[in-house]
């Protein structure tokens, strides 16, 4: 049976899709305190790379999924060279980040309630970039159920609100 709709994170394929962008997903750089020990957390770029890291590498990709960081006012695309540990599941990224294995860019949404509880810690979140698009994807078609168009327009409404990055303080 055919898929009606779909949330699609990154590039889009080509095809017969009707694909609506929606935002981008929004990423953060956390590093576990236990990791931390007890020195502040790093303020740079280099003291953020002196430290373990933990990547993702993209299924059936090569290489890893290289860290979009804005780097004086440009986004610059940065890969953690100290990651001795590697995996195609950010689920196991962000697994292996709460358990002190390394710094690691995972989605906000994976590591909201660490985040808010302070077992990890946010690091540089001036400088991380917005992550893949996210979009709504269906069947290009004549006649779209309106059921189907009933789930399109609430993921198109809400996911917005989602794909935003945090406000930066100034």
């Amino acid at each position: 049976r055919p898929i009606d709709v779909t949330v699609r994170l990154g590039p889009l394929p080509e095809g017969a899709l009707v694909a609506r962008t929606v935002g981008a997903l929004p990423l953060v750089l956390v590093a576990a305190r236990s990791l931390l020990g007890r020195r502040p957390p790093p303020t740079t770029l280099d003291e953020v790379t002196r430290l373990p890291a933990v990547a993702f590498r993209v299924p059936g990709a090569a290489q890893r999924y290289p860290w979009p960081l804005l780097v004086g006012g440009a986004q610059r695309l940065v890969s953690p060279d100290a990651a001795p540990i590697e995996s195609d599941s950010i689920d196991t990224v962000a697994s292996l980040a709460r358990a002190g294995a390394g710094v690691a860019l995972v989605p906000r949404h994976l590591v909201h309630a660490e985040l808010t509880s302070g077992k990890l810690v946010a690091l540089l979140p001036q400088l991380v970039g917005a992550g893949p698009p996210v979009s709504v994807c269906y069947a290009a078609r004549q006649l779209v159920p309106r059921r189907v168009r009933a789930v399109i327009d609430h993921l198109v409404a809400t996911l917005p609100a989602h794909c935003e990055m945090p406000r930066r303080k100034r």
